[in-house]
């Protein structure tokens, strides 16, 4: 916030006279760091500061002065008011009224005006005891890798984080040990790492380069990603899977539900971050590795599904939520004949628990993708519209306290008050499922998806509406829809629209809004793009496709502003 009414003239300008202020002349001091001796200076760069498009504006009356909140279609308005190219806004007046000493006691206004017209009173001045929702004392002030590498793709999709990453990622290398080990805090010497944190490294290398899609991330960190894989391969050649190191597993699963086989989880982030090397080398062009890591990752799933797999039950393990999740959010780890009945006692499982999770930080990061991928969107949403214990509804809706900001436990009230951060990011990883799977928005580097899911048995609790905005390097994206079975204008019909930014390729994929329908029809606009009669390339929508197998209605286009109606039979 700049206040204008304190501006010195000529302050910004070279050769201003500061002899008025109260400045502690510099000194100059040698520097601590020797590079020959201590490392290397670095310089870190920031993105400038910006004039924002809001204004506070301060008007002065005989009962005091008020302040409003100014968005920029109303500074227009104001004699002297332009935000444009980092401007400010100038005093409208020369006299402010000052009481000079706080006031105990009521406020009471009096306002005449048009009825609808809102009033908004926002006092300058409050006395106050700020309470913090976290306990700074404990040892969760650390830079723990596995909570940055399960909110790394939630918070790149709400803020542009690309450098506070890359400087996690060089504090992570700067303590990278010989041997590819890291550590499973940074800076610190935390040794060895749980696989699910040390995947840090690799997992957010990736999603870097996945919303910024610069391929410099991964030429900077490949080496470093390859010798941590190495590292851990190294610790199972000597273990195997079932006997893989261990040390936090699933983090913190809902009292008094067990935490799932750590040796399962470990395994689980072994090959993920297999999965993750095959990725990066494909980009990068390097065959030799891809083949290498290819050929390791087949072994590791066949052997993940022998050790854990309980063929007498039909799950993984202890028959836990956790133990299903990750091995079926594994690419190509349950055979295709047995994974239909995984599903099927991983949803009897949360359903048997009234239609909650039993799992830990590393397993629910899975599970939310894991239902919208396969059939069960319906499911995702019951279990985040909850709001009873285990729930992320639980946290903001129960008889003890009411978050404000996420827990570090599901029981955190029940924990005690001194116990748990009442301001932890490690269950954040959801935030990233509303964009990419409640909205549908998948970024890439060379063209974006958008794909909401809809497809369900009883649309109960699919939503009617979804509005969304995304702010990438291209441009605005947005992404809008409404649904509603009980308007018979649009019945069992989507009406999306969509805003693809300029030098920007888009797919856009419709799914069945109800099990086993069928497209009728798929307009954009009033024009008709697709039926069963009809195929046209419009020159902006440059092809329609139809998969028969699914009934997934595909459309390609370029940037432009679109409104899809899709009707289904």
């Amino acid at each position: 916030m700049y206040d204008s009414r304190r501006d010195r003239l000529n302050w910004t300008q070279v050769g201003f006279n500061d002899s008025l202020s109260a400045w502690i002349m510099p000194e100059s001091l040698p520097s601590p760091v020797d590079p020959t001796q201590n490392g290397t200076l670095v310089l870190q760069d920031m993105p400038p500061i910006r004039a924002g498009s809001d204004a506070l504006h301060f008007e002065t009356t005989i009962s005091g002065e008020q302040q409003e909140y100014l968005h920029r279609k109303e500074i227009g308005e104001i004699r002297g008011a332009s935000l444009a190219n980092g401007g400010i806004i100038k005093p409208v007046h020369d006299i402010t009224f000052d009481l000079g000493q706080n006031f105990a006691g009521w406020c009471r206004c009096k306002f005449n005006g048009p009825r609808g017209v809102s009033v908004f009173i926002r006092h300058a001045e409050i006395l106050t005891q700020p309470l913090m929702s976290t306990n700074p004392q404990r040892d969760e002030r650390l830079g723990w890798m596995g909570d940055a590498a399960l909110s790394v793709d939630e918070a790149l999709y709400n803020f542009d984080f690309i450098k506070m990453f890359l400087n996690f990622l060089n504090l992570i290398v700067d303590v990278q040990l010989s041997n590819g080990a890291v550590p499973n805090y940074v800076p610190g010497y935390y040794f060895p790492p749980d696989p699910n944190w040390g995947t840090a490294l690799p997992t957010i290398t990736w999603q870097l380069y996945r919303h910024y899609g610069d391929v410099r991330i991964l030429e900077t960190y490949y080496d470093h990603v390859r010798a941590y894989v190495e590292y851990i391969r190294s610790d199972y050649n000597s273990k195997g899977l079932g006997n893989l190191t261990y040390l936090f597993g699933d983090w913190v699963p809902p009292p008094p539900q067990p935490m799932t086989d750590q040796h399962l989880t470990s395994s689980f982030g072994f090959l993920h971050d297999v999965s993750l090397l095959i990725n990066m080398s494909q980009v990068l062009g390097k065959t030799n590795d891809t083949q290498t890591y290819s050929t390791l990752y087949q072994h590791l799933a066949e052997e993940f599904h022998r050790t854990f797999y309980t063929s007498a039950s039909n799950f993984y393990d202890d028959g836990l939520q956790a133990a299903q999740i990750l091995a079926l959010a594994l690419p190509n780890v349950v055979p295709m004949n047995v994974r239909g009945a995984v599903f099927d006692h991983l949803v009897a499982d949360i359903s048997e628990k009234g239609t909650h999770v039993s799992t830990g930080i590393i397993a629910t990061a899975q599970l939310y993708p894991l239902l919208s991928d396969n059939g069960y969107h319906d499911l995702a949403l019951e279990l985040i519209s909850s709001v009873t214990y285990p729930s992320y509804g639980f946290m903001f809706m129960n008889p003890f306290e009411n978050a404000t900001t996420l827990w570090e436990t599901w029981s955190t009230p029940y924990d005690g008050p001194n116990s748990v951060s009442r301001n932890h990011i490690m269950f954040g990883s959801v935030g990233a499922w509303f964009y990419s799977h409640v909205a549908g928005l998948h970024l890439s580097s060379d063209m974006i998806t958008i794909r909401p899911r809809m497809a369900s048995e009883s649309k109960k609790y699919l939503m009617s509406k979804i509005n969304c905005q995304l702010s990438t390097l291209h441009g605005l994206i947005h992404v809008s829809y409404t649904r509603d079975e009980h308007d018979t204008i649009i019945a069992n019909s989507i009406l999306l629209r969509v805003t693809i930014p300029p030098n920007t390729k888009a797919r856009v994929v419709f799914e069945p809004l109800f099990v086993g329908a069928r497209c009728a029809i798929l307009l954009e606009g009033d024009q008709v793009i697709w039926s069963p009669d009809t195929d046209i390339n419009t020159g902006k929508i440059f092809l329609v496709e139809r998969d028969s197998a699914t009934n997934l209605m595909t459309v390609y286009v370029g940037s432009g502003q679109y409104t899809f109606k899709a009707s289904w039979y």
